[in-house]
């Protein structure tokens, strides 16, 4: 499954979505994003979408406790990892600031 935060027209970026996806498989995720059900994901064929990303985890609760998950979850699957690794991590619908979503990173 992919996310896709959309643009300042939500409604045209899921009907893109779903031309290139089909409808059954989009779905609205808040007012500002959407998941796709789909094996690949092509974000260059989008013009409707800021942002895309493969979902790993689907958490809830408070940003310290999704930060602390998300801080296990990825120190035991890269531990080992041979090469520098690159994350990103955005917090939507959390009042967690930026300065906290960067210290989640900076633990990685």
């Amino acid at each position: 499954m992919y996310i896709a935060i959309l643009g300042r027209q939500p409604a045209l970026g899921v009907a893109e979505l779903e031309c290139l996806y089909g409808a059954a498989a989009v779905r609205w995720f808040g007012a500002q994003a959407a998941t796709i059900t789909s094996d690949t994901f092509a974000f260059e064929r989008l013009g409707g979408s800021q942002k895309a990303g493969r979902v790993v985890l689907e958490l809830r609760g408070t940003w310290l406790a999704v930060s602390r998950q998300i801080a296990r979850h990825y120190s035991a699957q890269w531990q080992s990892a041979p090469h520098k690794i690159t994350l990103g991590i955005s917090a939507y619908g959390f009042s967690a600031t930026a300065r906290e979503v960067q210290k989640t990173g900076l633990i990685l």
